[in-house]
C-alpha cells in the first residue's frame, strides 16, 4: 500500500512536467494573413485606407497561453481631399505613400475546444515600428505652378503596442483560418499615431 502510494506521488508530478513538454502543448503555429488597414485620429486627415500584410509565429507552451512574433507591413496613400496647403496651394494634386513595418513580441491567450472547430482568441502586444512617409504637392501658386514638399521620406522608429480579439476555425487537422482586427497605437511625442487593420489569414500548427 505504502509502495502504490509512493509511486503515485512520483508519478504525478512526472505526468505535469510532461504536459508542458510534450509536442501537444509545445507545438508551434505559423500564421500568415492580409487585410485593410484604416488610420484613425490626426492620420485619418491625411490618408486612405490602406493594406496591412502581416505574419504571427508562436510557441505555445501549454494549451491556451502562446508567446512570439509578428511581423506587419501596412502601406497608405494620400487621400488629395484631405489635404489642405491653407492660401499658397488650392486644391492640390498629392503623391506619396506611408509606409509602416512592425516587429511585435505578443502573446495570445486562446480558447481550446476539443469538440468545437470555433475558437477565440486575444493577443497583445509592444514592440518597435519603423515609419516612413513621403509626398508632395503640385498645383499653381498665384499661377506659378509649383511643388511643395510635405514629408520627407525619412525612417523613423517609434515604440508602440497593439491588442485585439479573434476567432479561429478549424479548416483541416493542422490548419485553421483566423480573423482578427488589431488596433495600433504609435508612441510619438506628445501625441499619439492610431490605425486599425482587420485582418485574414491561414495558420499551420507544427
Amino acid at each position: 500500500m505504502k509502495r502504490s502510494t509512493l509511486l503515485t506521488r512520483l508519478t504525478i508530478p512526472v505526468l505535469m512536467i510532461g504536459s508542458f513538454s510534450s509536442p501537444s502543448a509545445q507545438r508551434l503555429t505559423i500564421e500568415v494573413d492580409g487585410g485593410v488597414s484604416q488610420p484613425i485620429g490626426i492620420a485619418m486627415d491625411h490618408w486612405k485606407t490602406g493594406v496591412d500584410l502581416g505574419a504571427n509565429l508562436f510557441l505555445w507552451p501549454v494549451r491556451r497561453i502562446g508567446i512570439g512574433l509578428r511581423f506587419g507591413y501596412d502601406r497608405w496613400i494620400p487621400d488629395r481631399l484631405k489635404f489642405t496647403m491653407g492660401d499658397s496651394l488650392r486644391n492640390p494634386e498629392v503623391k506619396g505613400s506611408t509606409s509602416i513595418f512592425e516587429i511585435i513580441p505578443s502573446a495570445r491567450l486562446a480558447t481550446a475546444y476539443k469538440t468545437n472547430p470555433i475558437n477565440f482568441f486575444g493577443q497583445v502586444g509592444t514592440g518597435i515600428y519603423a515609419i516612413r512617409a513621403t509626398s508632395h504637392a503640385t498645383g499653381p501658386v498665384s499661377g506659378v505652378p509649383s511643388d511643395i514638399q510635405i514629408d520627407n521620406g525619412t525612417w523613423i522608429g517609434r515604440w508602440g503596442f497593439q491588442i485585439g480579439p479573434g476567432i479561429s476555425i478549424a479548416a483541416a487537422r493542422h490548419v485553421t483560418i483566423e480573423v482578427f482586427p488589431l488596433y495600433n497605437g504609435i508612441l510619438n511625442g506628445d501625441h499619439l499615431f492610431q490605425y486599425f487593420v482587420v485582418n485574414a489569414g491561414v495558420s499551420l500548427k507544427f
